[in-house]
Parts: C-alpha cells; sequence; structure tokens
C-alpha cells in the first residue's frame, strides 16, 4: 500500500524559508532539476524536494524547468513563492503548470496559488522528459511609483519521484507483445493518462483450473473515483483468437479489487487488466491441472473406428464422448459427461470398434482411474 504524500506541504514551507534566507542575484530560470528518488513504494518523507529558486523585478515573469524519468514513477513536484514585504503590492497571483512542453501548451496538471503559499501536484507519469513552469502576476496600488518592489518575487520548484516497475505488463493491447505473468506472484500494472490497459500472457499444457484476480494498491484522486468508475469487463481473459473466456468488473477505488475464476483447456491466453484512473494496481495468477482419465484398448483387426461412451451417473445410461482411430482417449474434465472428474475416482467407459461397413465387432469395457 502506498501512503499518501502527508508532509509534502511541510516541506514546500521549509523549502521557502531555506530560500528566503539567501540573497540572489538575476540570472537565467531555465534549469533541469535531479530527480531526487524513493526507492520503494512508500515516499521517503525525510527527503526534500530538489529544488531550483529564480528571481524577477517583472510585473508578471514565467520560471520553467524540466526533469526526466527514466522509467515510470508516481511523481510529486512542489511550488514555493514569496514577494518579500512590498508596500506597493496587493496580491500576487500564481498559476503552477506540470506540462509536456516548456511552453506549458501541454498541460497535464496545473494548481493556481497565491504569494507564500505552497502548493503540490501529484501525477503517474511514463519515462520521459516534463517540465514545471511557474506564471506569476503583480496586482498594484496606485501610488506615485508602482513598479517599485521593496523585495524581489521568489519562486522554488522541486520533484521526488517513486520509480514503479512493470513486471509483467505491456502497453495497450498488445498481445503479440505481451510478457509472460509468473504463476503465484503479483505482478504491478502501472495505469497513467495515456496507458490504460496492461496485458499479461499465460499457456496451460493441459486443461487445468484458472483463477486470476487484480486489485487496486492505490491511486492519485480517491475523492474523484468510486462508483462512476466500475466498468463491466473490465478484467478480462481471452483466448489466442481474442474471445473472452472469463470477465468481471474492475471497482475504481483503493483496496477494491476483483478474481475470476474457470476451468481452461489447454492452450494460450491473455489477462488483461483496464483501467480509467491513474494508480497501481497488483494482479496474480494461479494454475493447477485438472484431473484426466486415459483410456487404452487393444487393436481390433478389421476395425476402422473406436467409438468412446462414458457412463453417465445421472440418466444411468453410456453416452458417447468420441469417435477416434487412435487407440487411446484422454477424458478431460470439460469433456466429462457429469461435468467434472475426481482425482482418484474410477470411471467407466466402453469402446465399440466397427468395421468399414459400420458393424459394431467388439466392445471393450474399461474402469479408468483419474489422475
Amino acid at each position: 500500500m502506498m501512503r499518501k504524500f502527508k508532509t509534502v506541504l511541510m516541506l514546500a514551507a521549509a523549502l521557502t524559508i531555506g530560500i528566503l534566507s539567501q540573497g540572489y542575484s538575476a540570472k537565467a530560470v531555465d534549469a533541469e532539476l535531479t530527480v531526487r528518488e524513493s526507492q520503494d513504494i512508500t515516499v521517503d518523507s525525510s527527503v526534500n524536494y530538489t529544488n531550483h529558486t529564480g528571481i524577477t523585478s517583472l510585473e508578471e515573469g514565467t520560471k520553467s524547468a524540466k526533469f526526466t524519468l527514466v522509467k515510470p514513477a508516481i511523481v510529486t513536484v512542489g511550488f514555493t513563492s514569496t514577494v518579500s514585504s512590498s508596500k506597493y503590492s496587493t496580491a500576487m497571483d500564481y498559476n503552477y503548470i506540470l506540462a509536456t512542453d516548456e511552453m506549458g501548451v501541454n498541460v497535464l496538471k496545473s494548481t493556481p496559488g497565491f504569494n507564500e503559499e505552497s502548493k503540490t501536484i501529484t501525477a503517474h507519469l511514463e519515462a520521459g522528459t516534463y517540465y514545471l513552469i511557474s506564471k506569476w502576476k503583480v496586482s498594484w496600488k496606485p501610488q506615485s511609483d508602482p513598479h517599485a518592489l521593496a523585495g524581489n518575487p521568489i519562486v522554488a520548484q522541486g520533484v521526488v519521484a517513486q520509480y514503479v516497475d512493470r513486471l509483467g505488463g505491456t502497453l495497450g493491447n498488445n498481445y503479440a507483445a505481451a510478457s509472460v505473468i509468473p504463476k503465484n506472484t503479483p505482478v504491478t500494472g502501472f495505469f497513467t493518462s495515456t496507458v490504460t490497459w496492461q496485458t499479461y500472457k499465460f499457456t496451460l499444457n493441459k486443461e487445468s483450473k484458472v483463477t486470476a484476480s487484480t486489485s487496486i494498491i492505490s491511486t492519485i484522486e480517491d475523492d474523484k473515483l468510486g462508483s462512476t468508475f466500475i466498468r463491466d469487463n473490465r478484467f478480462l481473459i481471452v483466448d489466442n483468437k481474442y474471445n473472452t473466456v472469463l470477465s468481471d468488473a474492475v471497482p475504481g477505488t483503493r483496496g477494491t479489487g476483483t478474481t475470476v475464476s474457470g476451468n481452461l483447456k489447454a492452450g494460450t491466453y491473455y489477462i488483461v487488466v483496464k483501467s480509467q484512473m491513474q494508480g497501481i494496481s497488483s494482479t496474480t495468477l494461479e494454475t493447477s491441472t485438472l484431473p484426466t482419465c486415459k483410456v487404452t484398448w487393444k487393436k481390433v483387426k478389421k476395425a476402422k473406428k473406436y467409438q468412446v461412451y462414458q457412463y453417465n451417473t445421472s440418466s444411468k445410461k453410456y453416452q458417447r464422448v468420441a469417435t477416434t482411430k487412435k487407440l487411446t482417449y484422454t477424458m478431460t474434465t470439460s469433456k466429462a459427461v457429469n461435468g467434472t472428474l475426481k482425482k482418484g475416482k474410477s470411471y467407466k467407459f466402453k469402446i465399440y470398434a466397427y468395421n468399414n461397413s459400420g458393424k459394431k465387432i467388439k466392445t471393450y469395457t474399461k474402469k479408468v482411474k483419474a489422475k
């Protein structure tokens, strides 16, 4: 579980105090921030934002800084601003922006602010380069020297990132590139504004009971999620022709999840987790091979085909389950006439041999234990 970023405002306030205790002269405002990393899923609240500061004496100003993520991350960016006591200034309004370009055209998130007010923005981001942009504007009282500032506006920006590994997921519905999901081991799905699908692949060598589960272990805006984010068929298992074989809805709030379970034949399958939120999911897969009954018999001279019947305990009659030219037949759970096979239990079969004219020429009676 991920704790909320509960100390960000305190850290940002401390950042402001540190800035105001120093003197600055005019300098370039663009800079590249070093991303301060928290390695595990819980925020390391003992670290301050990596930051850079800028000063200006303009009524309106803009400052940007860029940072680069080497892999997907939960990112919290912090902003602090102040204009030290100016008797001519009635207000200092700010707009803080997280964007994908230095001009702030492609805005991911933004928040308004005011003088000496700390602000933070949290987002789930893919690997790549991003920009923090601070914009401000001064409102003035009508004075004889309306443009004189007793002190310069100072802006600080910083970033903390929690890197997240995708242990098995791929982007979107690219089934061909899906990574193999390990059995009985949770894998992390990381959803962002651009990544809304996670896809995993698994293969069954024999018919098996399959149980897959997914749970939402973190979101960044729980107050905006809830029942409106529950969607039908958001958690799927599809076959190699992309037909849905198991499905359920995925709730969109933290701490909730869903499980799908069923018997699947041998083959390749894909687990698909869809989400309209930004957050982290945990997905697991469990499989167990189902019992089978292998029936064998001796070759019958002049026989052209064999028909296999299994005894139906409900109807008290034998029911045909297969026609074959081979001397063996494997009964799987999905083909069992009573809908189940139990390991260690014996089941009755009859095998009829037919010649080229369709005449029954031999009958075998078999009792086979399921393994």
